[in-house]
């Protein structure tokens, strides 16, 4: 059995001193094969790290509509009241929720818990801000109904009234369009309002929260 290696074992490791005078053509060529491929692999390697380097070194901050969005984190007490059947009154109601930042600051995550016209109500909030829709983004599920629903929104000049658009099942189950409202009063103050359109395609007030930050 012959050696494919011809070399000496130094303090740093192996040193390969090229192929023994007595390897033949077959192993000359597997030797100068493994050989290219260990280039190949250093140099992936470095590569490779390089590129993680680059990524670290450019990793994306939260920007100034992320600092908006904190707005929203605390804990706050809420005023309801939903008028979603028309001819009836507006039935009032109250509830907690609690929102925090997460994932870095890029989002804030909020939950609700309370009551909605007279039964128990619970809702699960995602809001963010994505970079390259240039829009702000927010995902809203409850115990109420079986769909997400899914907005887009700009912030308007005063930086104090959220405007967002979504789309998804009315009392109906027909398909139709959500305007929301989100306007700070103050830092510890914000009023919600979602409105949607009625039979003659007028936009009607269906849902106003106030929210007072707890303390």
């Amino acid at each position: 059995m012959y050696s494919l290696y011809a070399g000496r074992r130094t303090s740093r490791g192996f040193l390969w001193l090229g192929p023994p005078a007595h390897a033949g053509p077959v192993e000359t060529l597997g030797m100068r094969r493994f050989a290219m491929l260990r280039v190949g692999l250093s140099l992936g390697l470095v590569l490779l790290v390089g590129a993680f380097s680059c990524a670290e070194d450019e990793a994306p901050k939260p920007g100034p509509e992320h600092d908006f969005l904190k707005k929203f984190a605390g804990t706050w007490e809420c005023t309801l009241k939903a008028s979603f059947i028309p001819g009836q009154p507006a039935s009032e109601s109250k509830g907690v929720e609690t929102s925090k930042a997460a994932l870095g600051g890029f989002f804030v995550i909020g939950d609700f818990k309370g009551e909605m016209m007279g039964m128990p109500f619970e809702g699960h909030s995602i809001k963010g801000y994505d970079t390259f829709k240039k829009k702000f983004t927010g995902v809203w599920a409850d115990s109420m109904g079986s769909w997400m629903m899914i907005s887009e929104g700009t912030l308007d000049k005063s930086g104090k009234v959220l405007t967002e658009v979504a789309e998804g099942p009315d009392m109906t189950g027909k398909t139709t369009k959500y305007i929301m409202k989100t306007e700070f009063k103050d830092n510890d103050t914000m009023v919600f309002n979602m409105a949607m359109p009625n039979e003659q395609g007028k936009e009607v007030n269906v849902l106003t929260i106030t929210y007072k930050r707890k303390k």
